[in-house]
């Protein structure tokens, strides 16, 4: 991303490095007490919704972040949420929300179908597709840091560290928890649609075009990998729900582009709708087969197909209306 002659990206988001030495070393210095108590301040109940065993793994880490990383992420923890489209990761939640989730879910996280997200990311990688758009279906506000916790491996392999983007609506950023989470991923910030949207995060119709047209044209030029949950909710019965017609547009935004579904069980269990503390629980991420987006169709049709592609990984008890 194109930076500012005073050291900010072209959305406005400070971009910070590690302090550099004599001989132009990163000098990792440890975040000072104002730092740790500013953190702290921003997050005074984070305790309540981990288990105490993870607690302790993300105590240690963030007390080994060097302090250019802490302030990174204070910026963008005051700066989320305020505006459309792309935000990047900040670190320091990255490496906390990584090694919190491979520390509840090891051993109990499986990957189904492996082999068509590492050729799907090799398609990406030789250039014959432009974009790699990731389709799930959605339990939990866990899903996408579960996905992301999942295919790291995958990404590091395949050079694209750093690369994998979310779209999230404004309720991800209500809570101090969802918004530290949300930091751990690049973030594609979207207004809801208002029959959907929870009253305190109800937008106007322009407000929602805004949106619309800034994260359209952040992904095109922000993005390698995105996420998307095309259900615009969690499912409270774990039922597939009906895919948006809207996301298509998101969808389409960079073209030529490769479709992959995957689906999630077991995020439901691992932090559950009104629920606010993670449990250890079985989950398992199916990923089918990679196909280029045309290949769909367009509009509503599209994400019909779409939506029949994700079903097919999931029970026949939980397709829902694509049963």
């Amino acid at each position: 991303m194109p930076m500012t002659a005073d050291g900010r990206n072209s959305k406005g988001y400070p971009m910070r490095s590690s302090t550099a030495g004599r001989h132009g070393h990163a000098v990792k210095t440890k975040p000072d007490s104002a730092q740790l108590a500013e953190l702290e301040r921003i997050m005074p109940s984070w305790r309540t919704h981990l288990p105490q065993s993870a607690q302790r793994v993300v105590i240690a880490k963030v007390k080994a972040m060097p302090a250019s990383l802490v302030a990174d992420f204070i910026d963008k923890y005051q700066t989320i949420g305020r505006d459309w489209g792309f935000m990047p990761r900040s670190e320091l939640s990255h490496a906390v929300m990584h090694a919190m989730i491979s520390h509840v879910e090891k051993g109990q996280l499986r990957v189904l179908g492996e082999i068509h997200a590492a050729k799907a990311l090799a398609a990406l990688r030789a250039g014959e597709i432009r974009h790699l758009c990731i389709v799930c279906n959605h339990r939990s506000y866990a899903d996408a840091l579960i996905i992301q916790t999942a295919l790291t491996p995958l990404f590091k392999r395949f050079g694209f560290t750093g690369d994998y983007a979310a779209v999230v609506g404004p309720k991800a950023f209500g809570h101090p928890c969802r918004k530290f989470a949300a930091l751990s991923f690049n973030t594609i910030q979207v207004a809801q649609s208002r029959s959907i949207a929870t009253p305190e995060v109800a937008l106007s119709l322009p407000e929602i075009a805004k949106a619309a047209r800034s994260a359209i044209n952040d992904i095109a030029n922000h993005t390698k990998i995105m996420q998307i949950f095309p259900e615009g909710g969690r499912s409270r019965s774990g039922q597939l729900m009906p895919f948006l017609p809207g996301a298509w547009r998101l969808l389409n935004a960079g073209k030529p582009c490769g479709l992959l579904p995957l689906s999630l069980s077991g995020t439901e269990k691992f932090l559950p709708v009104g629920g606010s503390k993670l449990r250890r629980s079985k989950v398992v991420l199916r990923v089918g087969p990679m196909r280029p987006l045309h290949e769909f169709g367009a509009g509503r049709i599209a994400m019909e197909e779409i939506a029949r592609a994700v079903a097919s990984l999931l029970p026949p008890s939980k397709r829902g209306c694509y049963r």
